[in-house]
């Protein structure tokens, strides 16, 4: 190589050109396709985690980015384990077997880790998956007053389902506030916040899930109760004002689908009601009869009619419930095991958002993904008592990458151990 060559391999226009070539160019290009797919289709978002884990692992070879624990280790391994070992004690194991790729979703927990080490990343990040929700809802929503020729007059089901749509626009609309609720943003970074949540919780009131909804009002609480504890007493009146205001006015003023929907009658005694505590009672019979093996991971629909009694609920393959769900098909012990996982990433954040003051002024993009992380498991876990979203891959990725992008931002101990040294610009 002469000096002439050398020289221009040191130059900007040199960088600028190569900047493609680099590792962590794709990693980002990957993670950002996953965010911006993850509200609008689960075989891209699922393909991009893919890539996104093939760019780190690349990266992680030439040994330019360090792998960074998040204190979820040990209960997403145990679980994993268990399950593993409870495939071929499965009543049926070849479905279990299949159904185990459930774990490659857990892989988000760590891909994106190294992405959220600075504030640009994880301002580039919130931005992604922002973009991503926010533009769906526009879409999903003009599509339903296109067909419909108004607002809230049949359910938007953007994805796959309205419960489904429902849990990602709840995720995303808590990752919003969580942003919105941390301190040292600039008030055009506030005001860019707002408009990308505003379509968001429009179309997320527009799903007339229930359980999303109540998730998102959990998620709300718990946010504000960490970052503005002052606030907390006002949010709850306005909650008891809501509600008693839906009590009182509701049937005069909501449509008519979206009362129906969510009249508080409706609520307790309607037929979707009914059905899941007919399916949770089916579903403490099974517990009753394998309940330290399970019946394995696998679709109950086969299982429905020995141990529902309500017909109607037959239809589902699952029960409507994260916990009954979990220990019917890996017995109470798996149960334990899920439920530790499940409760493990509030420690965690609430531990890293109790330790951020000692590290100096407020670090807006880092704080607001550590709230987002709050908010997105209290309101996961919430939805969850009466849905199967455990089970449901939309929800339970960007869960997933919620906890991750906001443990890896805030972690400070990197595995420090290298395949090689070499270059990031080689």
């Amino acid at each position: 190589m002469n000096a002439a060559t050398a020289g221009d391999r040191g130059s900007p226009a040199w960088r600028r050109a190569t900047t493609w070539r680099r590792p962590a160019t794709w990693h980002l290009a990957f993670a950002t396709l996953l965010l911006l797919a993850a509200n609008c289709s689960v075989a891209v978002s699922q393909l991009a985690l893919g890539l996104t884990l093939l760019a780190m692992l690349w990266r992680r070879v030439r040994g330019d980015a360090a792998w960074w624990p998040n204190g979820l280790e040990w209960t997403a391994g145990l679980l994993a384990a268990w399950a593993l070992a409870m495939v071929p004690l499965s009543t049926a194991p070849h479905q279990s077997l299949v159904f185990y790729k459930r774990f490659y979703l857990f892989t988000a927990l760590w891909v994106l880790a190294p992405l959220a080490r600075d504030e640009a990343g994880r301002r580039w990040l919130a931005g992604s998956l922002l973009a991503g929700a926010a533009g769906i809802s526009i879409v999903g929503v003009a599509q339903v007053v296109q067909a419909t020729g108004g607002l809230m007059r049949s359910r938007l089901a953007q994805v796959n389902n309205p419960m489904t749509s429902g849990a990602l626009l709840m995720l995303a609309l808590l990752a919003a506030i969580g942003f919105l609720l941390a301190r040292g943003h600039s008030r055009r970074a506030r005001w860019w916040l707002l408009g990308a949540a505003a379509p968001v919780a429009l179309a997320l009131v527009h799903t007339m899930t229930r359980s999303a909804l109540l998730g998102a009002g959990a998620g709300v609480a718990v946010m504000v109760l960490a970052a503005r504890p002052r606030l907390f007493l006002w949010f709850a009146g306005a909650g008891v004002l809501s509600f008693v205001l839906l009590l009182t006015v509701g049937e005069r003023v909501l449509p008519d689908t979206m009362w129906r929907q969510l009249s508080p009658a409706f609520a307790v005694h309607g037929v979707d009601t009914s059905e899941r505590f007919d399916l949770w009672r089916g579903g403490l019979r099974m517990v009753a009869e394998r309940p330290i093996t399970g019946f394995g991971d696998r679709d109950l629909l086969a299982l429905m009619p020995k141990y529902v009694d309500n017909p109607r609920a037959w239809q589902y393959g699952h029960l409507h419930n994260n916990v009954v769900h979990l220990a019917v098909i890996w017995g109470v012990p798996g149960c334990a095991l899920a439920l530790a996982f499940l409760t493990a990433p509030a420690i965690v954040v609430r531990r890293h958002w109790r330790r951020r003051d000692a590290a100096g002024p407020p670090v807006p993009w880092r704080d607001g993904w550590l709230l987002a992380a709050l908010g997105v498991w209290a309101g996961y876990g919430v939805a969850g008592l009466t849905e199967w979203y455990f089970g449901d891959a939309e929800p339970s990725l960007l869960y997933l990458v919620v906890l991750g992008i906001a443990l890896g931002g805030a972690a400070t101990k990197p595995l420090t151990w290298r395949f090689r040294a070499r270059s990031v610009d080689e």
